[in-house]
């Protein structure tokens, strides 16, 4: 059984497993970015993504392979995911520190956080956009 799910076609947004073939191969014939990206039928920078993020090193130097492409990005694709909040405590005392105004500028001058649609600031704010036009 293979490793990941042939059948499975994705949107035109995600690369297919037979798109990562045609790649490899015309890799292997070593072809450019642009010249693969036209046979392809994708954006340059497409390709040149998919082969720095999915390049093997098995043998010691980098190789585009298929197979592993689709691996990886099938394991990235996975759900559920673990949320940024969860996984980087730094990033949530940022917000957390954001959210309830505690943030500072280099002076000290304290950066406001978000306010509330109901807010006294936020209703004079919608009345003067919606006098401005």
């Amino acid at each position: 059984m293979s490793p990941f799910d042939l059948k499975f076609q994705p949107s035109g947004r995600y690369l297919s497993f037979a798109e990562r073939e045609e790649i490899a191969l015309l890799k292997a014939q070593d072809l450019g970015v642009r010249e693969i990206a036209r046979a392809v039928g994708r954006d340059p920078a497409t390709i040149s993504r998919e082969l720095r993020r999915n390049a093997a090193t098995r043998s010691g130097k980098l190789q585009y392979r298929a197979s592993v492409a689709q691996w990886k990005a099938d394991m990235a694709a996975r759900r559920p995911k673990t949320a940024k909040l969860v996984a980087n405590p730094r990033l949530r005392d940022y917000v957390e520190q954001r959210l309830s105004g505690q943030i500072s500028r280099p002076d000290g001058t304290l950066i406001a956080g978000p306010q509330s649609p109901r807010s006294p600031a936020a209703i004079s704010r919608t009345e003067r956009i919606g006098r401005g036009r």
